[in-house]
């Protein structure tokens, strides 16, 4: 049985909105590991418990207990950054490093980044990436195409369902890291 990696586990929430001026606040800081640069989306539990997403926000300045963010993607305008809404962040955890390991082709011309472009910027948030999945590791990143997983000889794949570790795309992890 395969654990597909659940994206949204909520590390705060959006306080005090100005959607015109595209800024607001969220109730973590940096005693949390908050960084500037940081990126969470912003969502709410709809329908089934699914997440869904409304905005992109970008940490521009940490204090202890509050950050302000900067609003940066809309994803629908009927839909507004209200106060109180969750944000989430799979590569970012409040107590400490998330290990996450990378495996498969590295195929940059198909995703937004290489595994080495992608490394930098979850290093500066303060995660530990792998090149193997082991038992420590959070989660494994496939970086290659779904047909890929499937073979029966695919044994990153395989170890991953064994070791009983968490599965993530590459394809929904990247777009926490930026544009």
């Amino acid at each position: 049985e395969v654990i597909k990696h659940e994206i949204n586990f909520i590390q705060g929430k959006i306080l005090r909105p100005d959607v015109p001026n595209k800024t607001a606040f969220i109730n973590i800081g940096s005693r949390e590991r908050v960084v500037p640069g940081l990126k969470f989306l912003v969502g709410n539990r709809g329908v089934q418990g699914k997440f869904e997403y409304k905005a992109k926000v970008e940490v521009k300045k940490a204090w202890i207990h509050t950050c302000e963010v900067a609003i940066i993607e809309i994803y629908d305008k009927d839909k507004p950054v209200v106060d109180g809404d969750h944000i989430v962040n799979p590569l970012f955890h409040k107590e400490r490093p998330i290990v996450m390991a990378f495996v498969g082709e590295d195929r940059p011309l198909k995703l937004r980044y290489s595994v080495d472009e992608a490394t930098r910027p979850i290093k500066e948030i303060g995660s530990e990436v792998r090149k193997e999945a082991t038992l420590d590791v959070d989660y494994v990143i496939f970086t290659e195409a779904g047909s890929q997983k499937t073979r029966e000889s695919y044994d990153p794949y395989k170890k991953a369902v064994f070791l009983e570790i968490p599965i993530a795309d590459a394809s929904e992890v990247f777009r926490f890291l930026g544009d």
